[in-house]
């Protein structure tokens, strides 16, 4: 039986969550015939607050503060949808907000969050955009609030907070490796903006590769991005003019995977025909339309579900000390690929995602 959630407490008896939080934690503003007909499904449904709800009620509010950068980034999108899927059954509210890669946004945010009072965080910082003052500021905020919180897929080591991180390095460096392993000494690479810590890692994973396959690394093969679609598009077609192309080309998002992939069909060149790609991320359309497309997936879900463990538990007990979970590159790739990425001991079977013929 499916179990009851504060939500369903909500529809039935036609209030806000707020409304029922309110009458969960014996709060005054409720009118009494509200009251009442809240208790009463609460009763026919024997429903009984979560755990985690019962200590933020102690707190402060039932409330998780979420702050994402990119909301319409299908990478974020999925992570929140999964996060609120969470609170939902946890009877817990989100409360999220949308910085737009604006460290002034994450201040903004931070500050609402803390006079709102919510019971805890999780936030994929955008602070590296505005350099140290930006991020010094940021811990404070963060000092400030008093409550836990929990950094997603962006690490800023000054925080010193628990998190849930992609290893792109890994995943730049096993990338790269595959496309050399294929043949290809000549590997292009889109990256996004290097003041970001993940894209300065996946580009060190692509260096060091080139490092440890005894191959020189073409300076102009690399083109550094934004991680939007728009910029790698205009980049990739700047590639691909290059009187000497890459053979392969290594992307560093979804967005930048799309752009990439626009320029190509723009010149009516394929791959791996044309040119051989692997991107880091899915890309959900193609996905849906059942395309190939070889790449490394950074496991959103499981980002998402780690993150809320770690702040429940933080909720639980707030002298638990700060821990860092990575998650580990699972590669996607057709046949051919995954047969010399196997055969020379790139990746093993925990690290193959399904093969796409």
């Amino acid at each position: 039986m499916k179990k009851t959630t504060i939500n369903d407490i909500a529809e039935e008896a036609g209030v806000s969550k707020a409304t029922v939080s309110r009458v969960l934690n014996h709060e005054e503003l409720v009118d009494e015939e509200t009251r009442n007909r809240v208790l009463d499904i609460i009763r026919k449904r024997r429903y009984s607050p979560s755990l985690v709800a019962r200590n933020l009620s102690n707190r402060a509010s039932n409330t998780i503060g979420i702050i994402i950068p990119e909301i319409d980034n299908s990478f974020y999108g999925k992570i929140l949808r999964t996060i609120v899927n969470i609170t939902d059954a946890e009877g817990l509210i989100p409360i999220c907000f949308d910085t737009g890669n604006n460290p002034e946004k994450d201040m903004k945010s931070l500050r609402i969050l803390r006079d709102q009072r919510v019971g805890g965080l999780i936030y994929a910082p955008s602070v590296e955009h505005g350099g140290a003052d930006a991020a010094e500021r940021a811990k404070q905020l963060l000092d400030d609030m008093g409550v836990p919180a929990v950094l997603i897929d962006r690490n800023v080591p000054d925080f010193q907070r628990s998190g849930v991180f992609f290893d792109g390095f890994d995943a730049g460096y096993r990338a790269t490796k595959i496309l050399i392993a294929a043949g290809h000494t000549d590997v292009g690479i889109i990256t996004g903006s290097l003041k970001l810590g993940i894209a300065r890692e996946r580009l060190r994973g692509y260096l060091e590769a080139h490092e440890a396959c005894g191959l020189p690394v073409r300076r102009t093969l690399i083109f550094e991005g934004d991680f939007t679609s728009k910029t790698a598009y205009l980049l990739s077609r700047e590639m691909l003019s290059l009187p000497e192309r890459p053979g392969a080309v290594l992307t560093c998002n979804n967005d930048t995977g799309l752009g990439f992939l626009q320029a190509l069909a723009e010149r009516k060149l394929r791959t791996p025909r044309d040119i051989e790609h692997i991107g880091i991320d899915e890309i959900d359309v193609f996905d849906d339309l059942r395309m190939r497309y070889n790449h490394v997936a950074r496991g959103r879900v499981e980002m998402a579900q780690k993150a809320m463990k770690l702040l429940t538990a933080q909720i639980r007990n707030p002298d638990t000390r700060p821990e860092s979970v990575w998650i580990a590159p699972r590669f996607v790739l057709d046949a051919h690929l995954e047969r010399v990425a196997v055969r020379r001991g790139i990746i093993d079977k925990k690290q193959k995602g399904a093969s796409r013929l």
